[in-house]
């Protein structure tokens, strides 16, 4: 029975975790990661964690409208995506159907990305 790492999403051998990461739910080969790559990855699971949500509040629309000014042109993009779907079906039940009747473009761009939640 190993650990989760929460960067690359596998579960590891204990031995594969050093002390700091092993804490921090990091295994030795995503902890040498360059410090943007790390913060990229923390901030695109952020973005996405929102949509796994059974509701979109208001205070995660103002958490995006935060990282819709992120530096990285992707992490944007992402989030200003994820800000229109949440504005356009709060909730999480049925909120394809209600996306792709209110805004068919942006259901179009939303299987373009493959979002999870996305049919």
């Amino acid at each position: 029975m190993g650990c989760y790492c929460r960067l690359c999403g596998r579960e590891r051998a204990n031995e594969k975790f050093s002390g700091k990461g092993h804490g921090v739910h990091i295994c030795k080969d995503c902890w040498n990661l360059p410090p943007p790559r790390k913060e990229r990855i923390d901030k695109e699971e952020e973005i996405l964690g929102f949509l796994r949500q059974s509701r979109i509040s208001s205070k995660n629309r103002a958490r995006l409208v935060v990282l819709s000014e992120h530096a990285d042109a992707e992490l944007q993009h992402l989030a200003v995506i994820v800000l229109r779907v949440s504005k356009s079906s709060e909730g999480k039940r049925k909120r394809w159907k209600k996306v792709s009747g209110i805004d068919p473009a942006l259901y179009q761009e939303c299987q373009a990305l493959y979002l999870p939640e996305n049919p």
